[in-house]
């Protein structure tokens, strides 16, 4: 820990002379990226883990350390943003959006050129901003109605205590129920922020106590902190479902079906998905919908005789993979179960053999509809 030390007095130098939020920011994300270098360069694995990414598990670092510190940090710069005119306001937060919203809709966990084929980027999208920053967002949007109320105790009694009340009992509701870190948690957190707000208004007047103006002051920038870090990652959150549903649901669909029309006509599955533009059941082999597009992903295919599998990356790690139904008696009969996979590629219960009838009860509805697949129809929760 020795070795963070300097990071540390630099943290406090900024803090004790400048009033730059952007510098004090910026020097969080120095001690933040020290802690994380020190953590995977000191133990038996964890350098093992550093030297496996090379250069990339460095800037996942220090991408980690930055996002986590700008989302602390975020009453300080909201508090400076505010202090300035509108159009600077657009034109500083525009681009912060933006590459928040690019970073968690383009970013996967499967890169071909690397060993195992698994990206470390995934952990600045989703644990430095899907789960850490959406964390932190609910908290501070805690903290600014506790502020709000605090700031009404006087003058409104009742509804300072209704908000610290609602302010204390949030936290403790979510992590008793185990609510996780998801779009609800960025969508609680917005509206309690919102609520910050306007109970801190119902109380403004013209002429107010320091202690009471330095509160409202609190909660505006807190809140407002709050606010600016909840909306980009909800827009995210919302793209990357979009993404998901769309090439889960609907491109993987035409290619399955293609399949199955392949299938019921030659007999046999392709040996890759160029054949069916050749054979006419697909005008273009669909690409899966991540990001902004410009990637190089692809749906994955490979021929077992009797069966397949299609897979596909989406944004985190999550890898999706289906195969087409299976029958216990699907050897030994020209029209067995194959040919009804074929006719009816969405798996049906007409597939099910009576002796996969308790499977086939188990198994989800989205299975007996769509066939195996290895992901639910909805991007897996966070945690």
């Amino acid at each position: 820990m020795a070795f963070s030390l300097p990071a540390a007095a630099l943290l406090v130098a900024l803090f004790a002379t400048s009033r730059s939020a952007l510098a004090r920011t910026l020097g969080l994300a120095a001690l933040l990226a020290t802690l994380l270098f020190l953590f995977y360069g000191m133990g038996e694995t964890r350098p093992a883990i550093w030297a496996f990414f090379g250069w990339r598990g460095s800037a996942v670092m220090l991408c980690t350390a930055l996002v986590t510190a700008g989302a602390l940090c975020a009453p300080l710069l909201a508090g400076s943003w505010l202090g300035q005119a509108w159009p600077l306001r657009v034109a500083a937060y525009l681009p912060v959006l933006a590459i928040v919203v690019w970073a968690q809709r383009n970013v996967t966990g499967t890169d071909p050129r690397l060993p195992f084929a698994i990206s470390p980027w995934p952990v600045v999208s989703f644990f430095g901003i899907e789960i850490g920053d959406a964390l932190i967002a609910g908290l501070l949007a805690c903290v600014a109605l506790l502020f709000a109320g605090l700031g009404l105790l006087r003058g409104r009694p009742a509804l300072a205590l209704l908000a610290v009340g609602v302010a204390l009992a949030i936290p403790v509701v979510w992590v008793r129920f185990r609510l996780g870190a998801d779009m609800a948690l960025l969508g609680a957190a917005i509206v309690l922020a919102s609520a910050a707000i306007g109970v801190s208004a119902m109380g403004r007047s013209p002429m107010l106590a320091p202690r009471r103006a330095r509160l409202e002051t609190a909660t505006r920038s807190t809140a407002v902190g709050a606010l600016l870090l909840a909306l980009p990652i909800l827009c995210g959150d919302l793209a990357v479902a979009h993404d998901y549903t769309v090439t889960r649901s609907q491109k993987a669909q035409q290619i399955i079906d293609a399949l199955a029309r392949y299938f019921q006509r030659e007999h046999s599955y392709p040996e890759s998905l160029q054949e069916l533009v050749a054979s006419k059941d697909l005008a273009q082999i669909p690409r899966p919908q991540v990001g902004f597009g410009g990637g190089d992903e692809g749906f994955t295919y490979q021929n077992f005789g009797a069966s397949y599998i299609l897979e596909f990356s989406a944004q985190r790690w999550v890898q999706c993979a289906y195969n087409p139904p299976w029958s216990d008696d699907s050897e030994g009969k020209d029209d067995g179960p194959s040919a009804a996979s074929a006719s009816n590629p969405a798996g049906g219960e007409e597939q099910t053999s009576p002796g996969s009838e308790e499977d086939a009860g188990n198994a989800s509805d989205d299975e007996r509809i769509h066939g195996a697949w290895s992901c639910p129809t909805k991007p897996p929760e966070l945690w």
